[in-house]
């Protein structure tokens, strides 16, 4: 899956670059660019790519803060609030989710943290749930 969000990135960041300074196609290639135009294009396109990774690093940072706030609520929470927290998911998910344990009653407070946590993260992936 990571690699799938990498890919995406990637794309994303050369889909700019060529919407900033276009594609190979657009330059002729009976044209010999002289070496101040090459020095020009060449730092264009290093900037391109630095504001691209420094997109791509704010948006991880986002990432990051959000995960430790959902992760901080869970932490405060006890067996009794996981398991109906686990439940509220189950429910608005109907079918969606499926979990591996069948009962949560014989899971420790530390598991259902696990659990939830890994709930919430794919939710956040995949979007908003009712």
């Amino acid at each position: 899956m990571a690699t799938d969000t990498k890919a995406r990135d990637d794309e994303r960041a050369y889909r700019t670059i060529e919407a900033l300074h276009g594609t190979p196609e657009d330059v002729p290639t009976d044209v010999t660019p002289d070496p101040a135009s090459a020095h020009r294009m060449r730092a264009m396109i290093d900037v391109a790519f630095a504001q691209a990774w420094r997109a791509h690093l704010e948006h991880a940072k986002a990432e990051s803060r959000r995960r430790a706030d959902r992760e901080a609520g869970v932490l405060q929470l006890a067996g009794d609030a996981l398991r109906a927290r686990i439940a509220q998911l189950q429910a608005a998910l109907g079918g969606q989710l499926q979990l591996a344990h069948r009962n949560l009653a014989d899971m420790s407070d530390d598991d259902l943290r696990t659990l939830l946590a890994d709930i919430e993260e794919v939710l956040a992936r995949k979007g908003p749930v009712s």
